[in-house]
């Protein structure tokens, strides 16, 4: 290699690793250890609605204001800095809230790790926006626990229902099913175990109803029969009211009771 070709390539390589960085799906920023932004990729210009021209040269903390109990920046790149320093630096992401300079309000998640140049520390944020239905569907698992802890000591066997095309499931159950012969996890994961305790004859009529409701988002009541495990038959009252769900649809919260 001559000596005059060296800086062509680091040239030819710094090129291609900007190239790579302005190519990456996530929000990548470069931050100097006092916050102040290097680098912010177009897909954070995409993310944030905050063009790079703006972002560069200014606090992060300007741009994107972390909320109330989340931490701050100066905590995030403190912490990489401090784990680089550790020499056991892994990647931490952290869900939060954002409030952007363009008015913007995001739920994301967020990475920062350190790095060392020239004898200084510096900082790369790696963000990823959480999708709507992302945040759905955490709404609807942090839901589910509170209902765990709400419902578990009802002497009724509680659930949430949902039709899915023609696929029926269950994405919650309380405790007492266990009444009824299926543990919880056997209801939430096999829709089936739950109409196979419903006897024979009642069963046209249930799935009837149940059709009915889905289709139209009306409450749900209906009355049948059920065999459990010991042989022995139990006249069952099905209740349930419907609320939309984020992907279209309903989902029931209902009990039934005998």
């Amino acid at each position: 290699m001559s000596e005059n070709s060296a800086p062509d390539e680091m040239s030819e390589l710094a090129g291609r690793l900007h190239a790579m960085l302005d190519a990456a799906p996530e929000a990548i920023i470069g931050l100097q250890r006092d916050g102040k932004v290097e680098f912010w990729n177009p897909a954070a210009e995409r993310l944030f609605g905050i063009p790079r021209n703006q972002a560069v040269g200014t606090q992060i903390g300007a741009l994107l204001a972390t909320a109330d109990g989340d931490p701050d920046w100066a905590t995030l790149v403190r912490e990489a800095c401090d784990s680089h320093n550790d020499g056991a630096q892994t990647q931490r992401w952290h869900e939060m809230q954002l409030h952007c300079s363009s008015g913007k309000v995001l739920t994301v998640d967020i990475a920062v790790n350190a790095y060392l140049q020239s004898g200084r520390k510096y900082a790369t944020a790696f963000i990823r926006g959480i999708s709507a239905r992302q945040e759905a569907e955490r709404k609807l698992q942090q839901a589910d626990s509170r209902l765990s802890d709400v419902t578990d000591n009802l002497p009724v066997a509680v659930y949430q229902f949902r039709m899915e095309g023609n696929v029926p499931s269950f994405p919650f159950a309380n405790s007492y099913w266990r009444h009824l012969g299926l543990t919880p996890e056997q209801v939430t994961t096999d829709a089936d175990r739950v109409f196979s305790l419903i006897i024979e004859e009642d069963l046209p009529m249930v799935k009837e109803s149940i059709m009915k409701v889905v289709a139209s988002g009306e409450n749900w009541h209906q009355e049948c029969r059920i065999r459990l495990p010991d042989g022995s038959l139990r006249w069952m009252l099905g209740e349930s009211t419907s609320i939309p769900h984020p992907d279209g649809g309903f989902i029931f919260n209902g009990f039934w009771q005998d």
